[in-house]
């Protein structure tokens, strides 16, 4: 385990963080930050000074046109039970490239006059509910093939795809559940917007969420790490 905050000009000032937070360590008279590594790569993300909670996000649309895919990294596609936690389950660095490689592959394209469209390249996620027992690289199956006319809207926080068979990450996550068959298709889905950068070369980093949870209270948050295409 490890132990750090964040400062300013060296330590001409620093956090003053809340003994108890959630992303904290007392020892002694110093609350840090917590940091808890396992056995592959981590990407921490982006958090307010002073705070355990993300940074708030304001996007428009003109930040998401363009072609996206998944990012390559650890923690890229995962399910937790809180929003910014994905300790249930997440795909790790190496399955980028291996067996989620088709997956990773598919580029979702949010156009400038309001469609939206993916390709998958023949061969995407399919996984038991769409009849791909067990799961894995597949022939994608209608209606999450990319064949539909499909739309979407942005707010400041979230992404909204109009269309049956629209989505990022995996099909099966929809707002207040999860499909467990084809024909029970949502007409939309809505995605919050928790992390969006854009570094000096022009790459964009987005993250999405998506609850899953019964009542939509939070309690089950899929989250899907994504990157520009250049």
């Amino acid at each position: 385990d490890y132990e750090y905050k964040f400062t300013v000009d060296g330590w001409n000032d620093q956090e003053s963080l809340t003994d108890g937070s959630p992303c904290t360590i007392t020892t002694g008279s110093n609350i840090n930050r917590k940091l808890t590594t396992g056995t592959t790569n981590m990407t921490l993300g982006t958090v307010c000074w002073n705070s355990c909670d993300n940074c708030p996000v304001s996007i428009v649309q003109a930040d998401i046109e363009g072609d996206w895919t998944l990012e390559p990294v650890a923690g890229a596609v995962g399910v937790g039970p809180a929003s910014g936690d994905i300790s249930w389950w997440s795909t790790t660095a190496d399955d980028a490239a291996g067996a989620w490689s088709c997956l990773f592959d598919d580029v979702v394209t949010f156009a400038n006059d309001g469609t939206f469209s993916y390709a998958q390249g023949g061969s995407t996620w399919v996984e038991a509910w769409q009849g791909n027992d067990p799961a894995g690289c597949a022939t994608p199956v209608a209606p999450y093939d990319g064949s539909g006319s499909y739309t979407y809207e942005v707010t400041a926080t979230t992404v909204k795809l109009i269309g049956q068979g629209a989505f990022l990450g995996l099909a099966k996550a929809i707002n207040g559940g999860e499909l467990s068959s084809i024909g029970d298709e949502p007409a939309d889905r809505t995605y919050t917007v928790i992390a969006f950068t854009e570094a000096g070369d022009g790459t964009r980093r987005m993250t999405v969420e998506i609850d899953i949870s019964a009542n939509e209270d939070g309690t089950a948050v899929y989250a899907y790490k994504m990157i520009s295409v250049p």
